[in-house]
């Protein structure tokens, strides 16, 4: 549900500001454009004034350079807020990627616990066994070494 509410705002939200943005430039640079015309035709009407001329001059290229200045501006602000939108998206799916693969170690380990219980505990059986097996060896040497005391006789012949 997300990652569908960063992708509705990148597709419909995201185009529309910038399509009515985009109208309002077009307007506003229309009506500049107009009033320089409507300022030629004014001293074209009237007497020539070079003050006046210079204005409108100044005017229009004003209005001719505002376009793709204002265009890079939104190109930038609509490449940073669709990064923006991208980081939140690989956010999201970050963190569900890594909730499943939580998920995935947990059910593993709980599946293999009993697997490692027992192995654990038959472990630990055969090492009891193993030290009850060198005790009886002790016990056996120590036998067979009294036994070997028995048979020889000592210092004096007893």
């Amino acid at each position: 549900p997300q990652l569908e509410i960063i992708e509705q705002r990148a597709l419909s939200q995201e185009t529309g500001k910038l399509d009515s943005t985009v109208r309002s430039v077009r307007f506003g640079l229309a009506v500049w454009m107009l009033l320089v015309i409507a300022g030629l035709v004014i001293m074209a009407l009237t007497e020539f004034n070079l003050t006046f001329f210079a204005i409108l001059g100044v005017m229009a290229m004003v209005g001719i350079f505002a376009m793709p200045i204002v265009g890079y501006v939104l190109a930038t602000r609509y490449k940073n807020h669709m990064n923006q939108l991208g980081q939140n998206y690989i956010e999201v799916a970050s963190k569900a990627a890594h909730s499943q693969v939580d998920y995935g170690m947990q059910l593993r380990r709980d599946v293999v616990a009993p697997l490692t219980r027992l192995v654990e505990t038959q472990t630990q059986i055969q090492t009891e066994q193993i030290n009850k097996l060198q005790k009886i060896e002790q016990e056996l040497v120590k036998v067979e070494s009294d036994l070997t005391k028995l048979g020889k006789r000592g210092f004096f012949g007893r």
